[in-house]
């Protein structure tokens, strides 16, 4: 009974979380706002996408970071996805996963070294070299794999680099890049033809066979996303379609096997870091969550890099610090509420069970994998007596005791 009890107070928990994500429309015109797609989604995807990425056959994970939105600009760099993309990455090397870095040529420039500034220690391997030795590095050092673009693509090389690292990960995750619509084209939220500036990345959602073949358990893919045309979206594309402007256009027609709805994608990410510190605390209550939670410091720092190096808000193409055409004080607002939310709930109580769905061997122990002893937490009070239910989500399961609770599918094959 007191795991049932628990199980239901962290699915509360979480459903109160993807429910802040949807606090703000954002600025695109969605019929209804983003809750329109988050409706059809159906919620517990956070929780899900979190308990996999903490799961014991997760232990490298790509995050797919760089969206062309200033389609007009150079470079056309948007400022929403790399601030999550690093307080993802941050969050999933301290409990003991291995990051890779997705990112292209036009990218490269503007997002690379924001992550770095912030602090995120990164690796660039080479672009001609089809071995990557991605499991020889490192858990704190980010492997950054970078691969041109379609018309610069080298048929033969960057196709087994590409399949390389399909091979090398458990897990992909795609921070706001765009994905291609009903005609093959990626397009921008104004529908700008924006394929040009785009790889091809959506062969690690619509699988070639062979890739599968030489996989002992397929690649579990997961998307954030604001709009409907990132990568991974095609769950979600006929409510695209009917809300979204021009969404039958831009509507991205390639599904993901989970999908977190959020207001900016920035959001969904560091809601995803809040996810994680929960459930990893409750694994090993000596966690430091000040590690996992997102820092508006850091986050600041990424974004001052990020428009340094010319990148450009998506929707005013404004060479600004400013992402989704809201002032970066209103995200930074959002991780103080995020990290408040995150404080209530470890303090509450109601949360007493042991079941997290991510037993104590798949969270990292920073002093084992670095050498250096974790921190301690800013406020002790914050992890309270942080005790959370729940259970693993195994691939061709679903989470029980939710409404529309998301299938987890793991790799589709391309058709």
């Amino acid at each position: 009974m007191e795991t049932q009890s628990a199980q239901a107070s962290l699915e509360d928990w979480a459903h109160k979380v993807e429910e802040l994500l949807l606090k703000d429309d954002g600025p695109h015109k969605i019929q209804g706002g983003v809750r329109s797609l988050y409706r059809h989604s159906g919620k517990g995807h956070l929780l899900a996408t979190a308990q996999k990425l903490l799961s014991a056959d997760v232990k490298a994970v790509a995050i797919l970071v760089g969206s062309p939105n200033a389609s007009i600009m150079w470079p056309p760099t948007d400022t929403d996805g790399p601030g999550g993309a690093f307080a993802v990455a941050q969050a999933l090397q301290k409990l003991g996963r291995r990051v890779v870095i997705i990112t292209d040529k036009i990218h490269h420039g503007q997002v690379l070294p924001a992550l770095k500034s912030a602090g995120l220690r990164l690796l660039e391997l080479p672009e001609t070299e089809e071995d990557l030795c991605l499991q020889e590095l490192p858990v704190d050092i980010a492997a950054c794999v970078t691969f041109p673009n379609k018309n610069c693509w080298r048929t033969g090389l960057d196709d087994v680099r590409l399949q390389k690292v399909y091979e090398e990960v458990d897990m992909l995750l795609n921070v706001g890049r765009l994905g291609p619509g009903k005609d093959g084209l990626y397009r921008a939220h104004d529908r700008a033809n924006v394929t040009i500036f785009e790889s091809h990345f959506d062969r690690f959602f619509a699988v070639p066979g062979e890739w599968i073949s030489k996989k002992t358990h397929p690649v579990l893919t997961a998307v954030i996303g604001e709009l409907g045309n990132e990568m991974g979206m095609g769950d979600v594309k006929e409510a695209v379609k009917e809300t979204v402007e021009h969404g039958s256009e831009i509507a991205c027609v390639i599904p993901a096997d989970l999908t977190i709805i959020a207001s900016t994608v920035n959001w969904g990410a560091w809601a995803l870091c809040a996810m994680l510190a929960v459930l990893a605390v409750a694994a090993r209550p000596n966690q430091n969550a000040a590690d996992l939670l997102p820092q508006a410091d850091s986050q600041q720092q990424v974004l001052h890099v990020l428009v340094e190096e010319g990148a450009r808000c998506g929707v005013s193409w404004a060479r600004e610090e400013i992402i989704d055409n809201m002032e970066a004080s209103r995200h930074w607002d959002f991780i103080d509420t995020l990290r408040q939310s995150f404080s209530q709930y470890a303090q509450s109580g109601s949360a007493s069970g042991s079941e997290t769905g991510v037993p104590a061997s798949g969270v990292g122990d920073e002093k084992a994998r670095t050498g250096r002893p974790s921190g301690t937490l800013q406020d002790s009070s914050e992890a309270g007596n942080l005790k959370s239910g729940g259970h693993e989500v195994e691939y061709g399961q679903t989470i029980e005791s939710q409404e529309n609770p998301p299938t987890v599918m793991g790799a589709r094959a391309a058709s």
